[in-house]
C-alpha cells in the first residue's frame, strides 16, 4: 500500500494532525474489510496569505475611497481512489475548502466599514465501471458576509449553496443532470436581499448512424425575490442536430430549435428555429442556403421575424475569390410591419509577388432596402432624451407631433418643466423645435426627457446603396501600403426626419514599416458625413530593444489629431508607453510598465482636457516550493480640471509541502 496526503492550510500543524488521523483510519479500514483496498491517496499541503491595499482620491469628497485587504485560504484536498471486488469498479474524491477573508474600506461621506467573508465548502464525486463511466458528485459550500459599519447599523448576508450532478458519458445516448439549489438573505430587512432559486440542467446526445448526431437541452430556473414577493419560473429547451449527406460529406444541415416560457413577475415566451444547408459542389463552390423564423410575445406584445439567405462562395481562379450574399428579413408586430432585403457582392484578389512581397486588392458592392409599414396610426414617445445646449433649438427626432401632448421632465422624473417658463417650442412645417429660455429651471447643456404622441400612420421606405474598394501592398516585412475608399448614400420614399439619414464618402490611407528593432506608421482618414463629418491622422512608432542579459524593452509612441469640421471641434491626443521586463536573477523575474498620455480639446470652453500618467511594477520569486509575487501601481488622472490618484499594493506568499 503507497500513500501521501493532500492538504492546503495556513494551520499546517493541525491539518498534519488531520492528514494522519486520516491515514490511520483508512489504513484500518482497509484491514478489516479485506475485499477493500486504499490504492493512492496524494496531494500536497500548501500555507498562503495575500495582502491587497487599494486607495483612490479625487478633488470630490464623496469619491474618495480606501480598500484593505487580508485574505488567508486554508484548503484541505483529499483523493483516494479505492478498490471494491472489481479493480475498476469505484473512485471517488473528497475535497473541503475554507477561506476567510477581511476588506476594510473607508469611502468619505459613507463611513467606513469592515467586511467579513467565511467560505466553507466542499464536493464529493463518484464513478461506477471506468468502461461505462456513471457518475455522480455532490457539492455545497455558504458564504457569510459580515458589514459592518461606522454611523449605521450592520447587517450579516448569507449566501448557501448545494447540488448535484449526474450523468453517462458512454452509451448509446450520453446524458449529464445538473441541479443547482442557491439561498441569499440578510439579517437586514431595508438591504432588499432574500431569494432562492432552483436551477436545473439536463443535455442529451444523440447519434444517427454515422452521418447525424445532435444536442438536446433542458433548463429550468426558478427565483423567488421573497423581498419584493416575486417569483419568476423559467424553462428553456434547445435541440441541435448536425447531418451528413454523401460518402465525401460535401453536403451540410444544420439546424436547431429554441423554445423558452417565463412567468411570474411578467410573461414571456419565445420560438425559434434555424435551418443552415451547405453544398459544396467542387473543391473552388460552394453554397448555403439559410432560414430563419423567430416569435417573441412579452405581455402580450408579439414579435415575429422571418428571414431566409443565400451565399455563393467560389474561388475562381487561384488568386481570385468571389462570393455573393442575398437576405431578406420580415418584422412584425403590433405597431408595424418592417421589409429589410439586402444584397452584396465581394471580389478579392491576392497575388504573390515573387519571393519579396504580396497584393490583395478588393471590391465590395451592396444594396439594402428597408421598407417600414406602420400598424396603428399614433405612437407614444415616452422620454425622449434631449440635451438643451444653451439656448439653441434642439430638433425632437419625430415629426407629425402633436403640441398638447409634449411633457418635459428632468432625467430623474422628478421636476416637471413648464413651456414659456423653461423653454419654448417652435414649429417649422411639420418638425418641432425645443430650446430653453433666459432664466430657465433647465440648467446649461443638461438633458432632458420629452414624452408626446406623434403620427406614425405614413409608410416610408429607407434605401442605402454603397461600396467599397481596398488594397494593400507589401513588400516583405519592410514596408506595407494600404488604401480604402468607401461610398454609401440613404434616400426615403415616405417622410422620414432627414437626421436618420446619411450620406458618408469616407477614404483612407497608410503606410507602416519594421525595420529590425524599429516599426512605426502613419494613418490618414477622412470622412465626408451629413452626420458626424471628420478627418484624422494617426502617427505610430515603437522601439524594441534586442534582449540584453535577459532583459527587454519596448517604447511606443501614438499621436493622433481629429476634427469634426462639421462642429469645428479638434482632439489632439499623445500617448507614450514603455515596457521592461527581465530576470534578474535565475529565480527573480521583473517587470516595469509607464505610461503618458495627453488629451487636448477645441474650442477651450469644452473643458475635456486629458493629462495622466501611470506606472506598474511586478516582481516575482521562486525557490523549490517557496514563491513570492509582488504588484504595486500608481495613477494619477487629471481631467476637466478633477484629479484622481490611485495607489494599488498586492503581496501574494505561498509555502507548498
Amino acid at each position: 500500500m503507497r500513500g501521501k496526503v493532500t492538504f492546503t492550510s495556513n494551520d499546517a500543524p493541525l491539518f498534519f494532525v488531520l492528514a494522519i488521523f486520516l491515514l490511520i483510519s483508512v489504513q484500518g479500514w482497509s484491514q478489516e474489510v479485506k475485499t477493500v483496498g486504499i490504492s493512492d491517496i496524494s496531494g500536497h499541503v500548501e500555507m498562503g496569505l495575500k495582502y491587497r491595499e487599494d486607495v483612490r482620491v479625487r478633488d470630490s469628497v464623496e469619491s474618495s475611497s480606501l480598500t484593505d485587504e487580508m485574505r488567508l485560504h486554508q484548503q484541505i484536498r483529499l483523493n483516494v481512489d479505492g478498490y471494491i471486488v472489481h479493480p475498476r469498479f469505484l473512485e471517488f474524491f473528497l475535497g473541503p475548502e475554507f477561506e476567510y477573508f477581511q476588506q476594510q474600506t473607508s469611502a468619505l461621506g459613507f463611513g467606513d466599514q469592515k467586511i467579513n467573508d467565511l467560505l466553507v465548502g466542499g464536493d464529493f464525486r463518484l464513478t461506477l465501471l471506468r468502461e461505462h463511466p456513471y457518475s455522480v458528485g455532490l457539492y455545497a459550500n455558504r458564504t457569510e458576509t459580515d458589514v459592518d459599519r461606522l454611523f449605521t447599523r450592520g447587517f450579516v448576508t448569507t449566501r448557501t449553496t448545494w447540488g448535484a450532478k449526474a450523468g453517462v458519458r458512454k452509451g448509446p445516448v450520453p446524458f449529464t443532470i445538473d441541479y443547482n439549489h442557491t439561498e441569499l438573505s440578510s439579517t437586514d430587512s431595508s438591504a432588499g436581499i432574500d431569494e432562492v432559486s432552483d436551477q436545473l440542467r439536463l443535455n442529451g446526445r444523440y447519434k444517427l448512424g454515422r452521418m447525424s448526431s445532435g444536442d438536446v437541452w433542458y433548463t429550468y430556473i426558478m427565483t423567488d425575490q421573497q423581498s419584493f414577493g416575486r417569483v419568476v419560473e423559467e424553462h428553456r429547451l434547445t435541440a441541435t442536430n448536425v447531418s451528413f449527406f454523401g460518402e465525401e460529406k460535401k453536403r451540410r444541415l444544420a439546424g436547431s430549435i429554441r423554445a423558452s416560457q417565463q412567468s411570474g413577475a411578467f410573461e414571456s415566451t419565445s420560438f425559434n428555429v434555424q435551418e443552415a444547408f451547405f453544398w459544396k459542389h467542387s473543391p473552388r463552390l460552394s453554397t448555403t442556403y439559410s432560414v430563419n423564423f423567430d416569435r417573441t410575445e412579452t405581455d402580450g406584445t408579439e414579435v415575429d421575424v422571418y428571414s431566409a439567405g443565400f451565399i455563393l462562395d467560389h474561388q475562381l481562379y487561384e488568386s481570385l475569390h468571389s462570393a455573393l450574399r442575398v437576405n431578406a428579413d420580415q418584422s412584425e408586430s403590433l405597431s408595424s410591419e418592417i421589409f429589410s432585403y439586402r444584397g452584396e457582392i465581394a471580389e478579392t484578389y491576392t497575388k504573390r509577388l515573387g519571393g519579396w512581397g504580396d497584393m490583395t486588392v478588393g471590391i465590395r458592392l451592396f444594396s439594402e432596402a428597408l421598407d417600414f409599414k406602420p400598424v396603428q396610426d399614433t405612437t407614444r414617445i415616452s422620454g425622449e432624451s434631449v440635451r438643451m445646449d444653451s439656448l439653441s433649438p434642439v430638433q425632437l427626432g419625430n415629426i407629425d407631433i402633436s403640441p398638447s401632448s409634449i411633457r418635459v421632465s428632468d432625467v430623474a422624473r422628478t421636476r416637471n418643466y413648464v413651456l414659456g417658463l423653461d423653454y419654448t417650442l417652435t414649429f417649422i412645417g411639420r418638425r418641432v423645435l425645443i430650446a430653453r429660455v433666459p432664466l430657465s429651471r433647465i440648467p446649461e447643456d443638461a438633458s432632458v426627457l420629452v414624452s408626446y404622441t406623434f403620427d406614425s400612420g405614413v409608410e416610408r421606405t429607407i434605401t442605402t446603396t454603397g461600396g467599397t474598394f481596398y488594397s494593400r501592398i507589401a513588400w516583405r516585412e519592410w514596408i506595407v501600403v494600404k488604401g480604402l475608399y468607401e461610398r454609401s448614400s440613404q434616400s426615403s420614399s415616405g417622410d422620414t426626419p432627414l437626421g436618420t439619414l446619411e450620406d458618408l464618402t469616407r477614404w483612407t490611407f497608410g503606410v507602416q514599416s519594421t525595420w529590425r528593432w524599429l516599426s512605426g506608421g502613419v494613418d490618414y482618414e477622412d470622412r465626408e458625413s451629413t452626420i458626424v463629418p471628420s478627418r484624422s491622422l494617426t502617427e505610430w512608432v515603437s522601439v524594441s530593444g534586442t534582449p540584453w542579459s535577459r532583459w527587454q524593452t519596448r517604447i511606443g509612441i501614438t499621436h493622433q489629431w481629429v476634427e469634426y469640421y462639421g462642429t469645428g471641434e479638434e482632439i489632439d491626443s499623445w500617448n507614450v508607453q514603455g515596457t521592461l521586463i527581465g530576470q534578474i536573477t535565475r529565480r527573480i523575474q521583473a517587470s516595469l510598465e509607464a505610461e503618458y498620455r495627453q488629451q487636448r480639446w477645441l474650442p477651450e470652453t469644452l473643458n475635456n482636457d486629458i493629462d495622466a500618467y501611470g506606472l506598474r511594477a511586478s516582481l516575482k520569486w521562486r525557490f523549490r516550493k517557496i514563491s513570492l509575487e509582488a504588484n504595486a501601481l500608481y495613477s494619477n488622472i487629471d481631467q476637466q480640471g478633477q484629479i484622481e490618484e490611485k495607489t494599488k499594493i498586492v503581496l501574494i506568499f505561498r509555502r507548498g509541502f
